[in-house]
């Protein structure tokens, strides 16, 4: 059975989305170009990032992009593919570190981790931000707590056991299906 939230959705048509505060930086976009304080990071390109699998918590973000990612059995590691946009081409890494992905510059440019796709391991506790793009996650394998935090991207998780669940959207669409677990709360 699935739960659909209907909210009003934005467009950005005009080609320009508003600045979205995400971690500290001021991110807009204007004619597909992501600006970061104000720079120009007009280099775009994925990059692998391995997840072990006793993760224990994950906490990932995405200030325009989307975010999608699906469980694989616990203790399976995980693979996730960051849209890594950088000031200066071929720029940039990205690791994890504390539960968090890290974004790191050897020019000393400006980069940004701006979209995610890929697996974790099942057990997990997950944590998903996005400030105007999609957040999708395909729990087959379960996680032992969701929460995500959506501003105008819907959300659409669906299949296992998220355990305790917090979904807040600002005005994205919020679709709930299949879900087990503890504690839902959905604003």
């Amino acid at each position: 059975v699935a739960l659909l939230l209907p909210v009003l959705l934005t467009s950005g048509a005009c080609g320009y989305i508003g600045k979205v505060d995400f971690d500290g930086v001021a991110v807009h976009e204007r004619d597909g170009v992501v600006y970061a304080d104000g720079i120009a990071l007009r280099h775009a390109r994925w990059v692998t990032v391995d997840v072990p699998a006793e993760a224990g918590a994950l906490a990932l973000g995405s200030a325009t992009r989307d975010i999608s990612v699906a469980t694989v059995a616990p203790g399976t590691p995980g693979r996730l593919e960051a849209q890594l946009l950088s000031e200066h081409e071929g720029d940039g890494a990205v690791s994890l570190a504390g539960g968090r992905l890290e974004a790191s510059s050897a020019a000393g440019g400006r980069v940004l981790v701006n979209g995610l796709r890929g697996t974790i391991p099942g057990g997990t506790r997950m944590d998903l931000r996005s400030g105007t793009g999609a957040i999708s996650a395909r729990l087959a394998h379960g996680l032992s707590g969701l929460r995500v935090e959506a501003g105008t991207g819907p959300v659409d998780l669906s299949g296992g056991s998220a355990g305790d669940l917090e979904v807040k959207s600002g005005t994205g669409d919020v679709r709930l299906a299949e879900l087990g677990g503890g504690q839902a709360l959905v604003s």
